[in-house]
């Protein structure tokens, strides 16, 4: 209404479009959808590509719709089901009959990346699976195995033998191989819930499991690794070498490389048993590597990520995130090595 009681002439009418988009930037993102639902003109102006490119623009959000296009994802699951029990899963409903314009891209992007934001911060997501097949099998303190089916997100069978937390899972085939805090490393018939097989001889908890060929290669909390035959049923051999608990094990063909508390990252050849190489530099606990036939590359607790020439065992390139951060992962493939860190950011380096 203006002074006189009189209405005011709508702005979006007697304003050029450009300068009423400019006004609505000012909206925040809430008052703009309040907006758009006064009336089908104000949706119309309100349903515009430059407004909501600005909104994700300085929320930083243009890399959903530009380097990846979070439109085309479809949810893994057809059954919304997840860890807290709500749903995850964006559904935009549009009436069939509508006069209305289709929703423009960037608005669109704006509701996907807050949907998947909230569902970050509340729980609610599911499992991915990072194998083929149906099937994925998890390990709780609760001493069980679970067994589900991803395709109906439905635990098809519950699997029970362990005495302790299980702490590490593998599968091979139709048999799943367990670490667990009793100290043992069982073989379980996915088919028929029972142990096929237990080996027992480490003194502490088994926290890593790796299976090659027809080997199970286990490391615990007492320091030691240990080769596995699935076939002769037995223990081939025993790698001492640490002096301290083995913190993470990468695996490469027929080669181990395990880190440790010691801050020493140490080679082993499974095939003989035999200690190749042991790396030393690092001055906190070493929490990640992965390595190939010439070099392997370590995280660390000190905040450094250190390459390794295994034919020298010389450490060749040193790259830091800061004493004050921990290394926690890293990763490579032949152009860049990927490290996770304590604070929150995942950086990129090249191999020199």
């Amino acid at each position: 209404m203006n002074g006189g009681g009189e209405m005011a002439e709508e702005f979006t009418l007697c304003l050029p479009h450009e300068l009423s988009e400019k006004i609505l930037q000012f909206l925040a993102p809430w008052d703009l959808c309040q907006f758009s639902m006064c009336c089908v003109h104000y949706r119309e102006v309100a349903n515009s590509d430059r407004l909501w490119l600005h909104q994700c623009m300085v929320r930083g959000w243009l890399r959903y719709g530009i380097s990846t296009n979070i439109l085309s994802e479809i949810p893994l699951y057809t059954k919304e089901t997840n860890v807290s029990g709500t749903s995850p899963l964006f559904r935009l409903f549009v009436p069939e009959d509508t006069r209305l314009s289709p929703l423009c891209k960037w608005k669109h992007v704006f509701m996907r990346v807050t949907h998947l934001n909230k569902n970050w911060a509340l729980g609610r997501y599911t499992v991915s699976p990072v194998f083929r097949g149906y099937t994925l099998v998890s390990g709780s303190h609760d001493k069980q195995l679970k067994v589900w089916d991803i395709r109906t997100c439905e635990c098809i069978r519950t699997i029970r033998g362990h005495t302790d937390t299980v702490s590490a899972v593998k599968i091979k085939d139709h048999y799943v191989i367990t670490g667990c805090g009793d100290s043992a490393v069982r073989v379980f018939d996915l088919n028929t819930g029972k142990v096929a097989l237990s080996f027992q001889g480490h003194s502490g908890s088994v926290d890593h499991i790796h299976i090659i060929d027809s080997l199970v290669v286990s490391a615990a909390t007492d320091r030691t690794l240990r080769v596995w035959s699935l076939t002769q049923k037995c223990l081939l051999y025993t790698l001492r070498g640490h002096e301290d608990d083995i913190e993470c094990v990468a695996v490469h063909g027929h080669r181990v490389v395990s880190g440790s508390w010691d801050r020493s990252l140490i080679l082993w050849d499974i095939d003989t048993g035999k200690l190749l190489l042991q790396c030393m530099g690092h001055t906190e606990a070493i929490t990640s590597a992965q390595f190939d036939e010439r070099k392997a590359v370590s995280g660390s607790a000190d905040g450094d990520i250190r390459v390794w020439s295994l034919d020298t065992g010389q450490c060749t390139v040193v790259m830091s995130v800061g004493a004050d951060n921990e290394v926690y992962c890293v990763a490579y493939n032949s152009e860049v090595i990927a490290s996770g860190s304590s604070d929150s950011n995942v950086r990129l380096w090249s191999h020199e």
